[in-house]
């Protein structure tokens, strides 16, 4: 960034780190048997639909959910909280390709009550 004035000029460099994914949902906190969906749009072309996986607490295992691909770079994902949890923040797991082969990998929190 360089600014400009009468006084003189001001220049600095500053890193900036882009997420690969912008994830949102309208609801962030969810009961069991509940539905949550979650909007993912990517900051660069994927090669096919992320995968995504959600590690729920009290489940000893992590579950893929089924992604819906509306372009290279926006898909939805809807999934219920299971049953066997325990409330706590289950993580959804997104892992993708971009078009030049580089991996993509971010995480989303949803509170489970």
């Amino acid at each position: 960034m360089t600014a400009r004035t009468d006084a003189g000029t001001y220049s600095q460099l500053l890193p900036v780190r882009v997420m690969p994914f912008k994830v949102s949902a309208k609801v962030t906190t969810v009961r069991v048997g509940q539905s949550a969906k979650i909007s993912i749009t990517a900051a660069e072309p994927q090669l096919g639909r992320p995968a995504v996986n959600v590690s729920q607490p009290g489940l000893a295992a992590a579950y893929k959910v089924s992604v819906i691909q509306h372009s290279d770079t926006k898909f939805t994902v809807t999934f219920k909280v299971r049953a066997g949890g325990t409330a706590g923040h289950a993580t959804v797991t997104i892992v993708g390709t971009d078009a030049n082969g580089g991996i993509d990998t971010q995480t989303f929190i949803i509170t489970v009550k």
